[in-house]
């Protein structure tokens, strides 16, 4: 009965793409879209986009059995990270609405180990507002706000602990150059949310201002770009002999990347990334004896230590194909590697160094598969798969599914 519904929904209609399972799909990154792709999803790297992708609503039912921590949130109850939008031209204007996109900037680093864990992003909302008058331009407002109630030792003490974070984008394209720029203006919260002692209420985590400056250019059918991007934060422990707790990174991506139409109804999508990698810790405080921050690549810097560096160079390959099976049916899926450059280093406060050449250890490549079912206006994107075992599951046969309609 269920391959008997799927076929139904399969069986249905030209292409407008759009969402996070069509990125993920082609090998490229869900959460602001690729940069040299054109999707919905571009509008958060790039607002400019909103006067090309507009007249549509979205809804993205988020991953099976995501758990609502980590990035995400405080807990680990399965839950998928519902969000969407709406987007509507208005003469040369286009406005838009999107519902809880969490970005990932600062928020991976709010969970201590020693179970102190910060607010992070819940029930963000970005509005956007552009226009075109030759030039095409948009921008983005974000905003988020949070507290919780908390009782501590044994609940005979009672703290709120609260979360803000407020961040502006902005963008414009302008015949074959694109710019534009992120900055996240706050991310701040107040009180350990799930600490063990009433001294975890003042604690103070503050992200530094986030920073991406991108550019892009297309070039006899290639678009060439780059982006800088840096954050961090501060940790506040607020407790007499503690010191506080510093982290920065910084990321420099250069790439170019191609769409080759190989036929009406078929594409082959190339690129080649360059992604240079930093940051630098320390924590001399004593919040706790088992606090640790996760750095580039899953590596920590640990209570006690002064200083951590670690570096990360990498090439990211990828090829992809997206092909219209039929009219109601496109199909897509992609290959990336990290190839000939892929090394990662580390440095602790006294001098010494641990070099580890990722590349010569650990597997990089990864697949990815998904398809758009067309019924006309209305289109449902999916994932088919990611890594694999070579099984076509029917249990889950799209995953990370995402609805829009275009008007």
């Amino acid at each position: 009965m269920k391959m008997v519904m799927v076929i139904f929904l399969v069986l249905v209609s030209p292409n407008i793409f759009a969402s996070k399972a069509r990125m993920e799909g082609l090998g490229q990154d869900s959460q602001t879209g690729s940069f040299f792709l054109p999707d919905s999803r571009s509008v958060f790297l790039n607002p400019g986009f909103i006067n090309i992708f507009n007249n549509y609503i979205i809804t993205e039912w988020g991953e099976v059995n995501q758990p609502d921590g980590g990035s995400n949130g405080v807990g680990t109850n399965p839950k998928p990270n519902a969000e969407g939008g709406f987007f509507q031209e208005v003469n040369d204007f286009t406005w838009g609405v999107y519902l809880g996109n969490k970005t990932d900037i600062n928020d991976n680093w709010k969970d201590i180990s020693g179970n102190k864990t910060f607010l992070t992003q819940r029930n963000p909302i970005d509005i956007f507002f552009g226009g075109d008058a030759g030039l095409k331009w948009g921008s983005r407002f974000s905003y988020a706000n949070s507290k919780n109630e908390n009782a501590g030792d044994g609940s005979s003490v009672s703290y709120e602990s609260n979360h803000t974070s407020i961040g502006i984008g902005f963008g414009l394209i302008w015949e074959n150059l694109n710019l534009y720029t992120d900055i996240v203006l706050k991310d701040k919260s107040v009180g350990a949310n799930e600490g063990v002692s009433s001294s975890d209420a003042g604690m103070v985590y503050e992200g530094n201002l986030g920073l991406k400056l991108g550019a892009a250019y297309q070039l006899l059918g290639v678009k060439l770009f780059g982006q800088y991007e840096t954050n961090g934060f501060e940790l506040h422990p607020n407790q007499a002999g503690s010191s506080n707790v510093k982290y920065e990174q910084k990321i420099i991506t250069v790439g170019a990347g191609k769409i080759h139409e190989v036929a009406n109804n078929a594409r082959i999508i190339t690129d080649a990334t360059v992604n240079v990698m930093s940051d630098e810790g320390s924590d001399p405080s004593s919040v706790t004896a088992t606090g640790s921050w996760t750095m580039v690549d899953g590596v920590s810097f640990l209570q006690g230590e002064s200083s951590v560096k670690t570096k990360k160079t990498r090439l990211n390959l990828t090829f992809g194909l997206e092909a219209d099976a039929t009219s109601w049916l496109t199909l897509r899926g992609s290959i990336k590697q990290a190839s000939l450059i892929n090394q990662h280093s580390k440095t602790n406060a006294s001098g010494a160094s641990a070099n580890d050449k990722v590349d010569k250890s650990d597997e990089t490549t990864s697949v990815s598969a998904g398809a758009t079912i067309n019924f006309g206006s209305l289109k449902i994107d999916g994932l088919i798969g990611t890594g694999g075992d070579g099984i076509f599951n029917t249990d889950n046969l799209l995953v990370r599914t995402a609805l829009h309609y275009w008007f």
